[in-house]
């Protein structure tokens, strides 16, 4: 892998630690919605990108932990 793809998957890994992060915290539907869509953003680009099995597992990971939280709020 070359330097830069290594840039690009330890810049995404670490956007999806902070949304993860902020996913634990969100309690509105509008907050978890923009994880939703940065965690799909990230899963999209890790995918275009070929940074690896591994980075679009985790945004996928993030992507499906985001809708099992919107579905709680939205079932409140």
């Amino acid at each position: 892998m070359s330097a830069l793809a290594r840039s690009n998957t330890d810049t995404i890994v670490s956007k999806l630690h902070q949304a993860r992060t902020a996913l634990a915290e969100a309690k509105t539907l509008s907050e978890t919605k923009e994880i939703l869509d940065v965690a799909a953003a990230a899963e999209l680009y890790a995918k275009r990108q070929q940074l690896g099995e591994e980075a679009e597992q985790y945004a996928y990971s993030v992507k499906m932990a985001a809708k099992i939280k919107l579905g709680e709020i939205l079932v409140k």
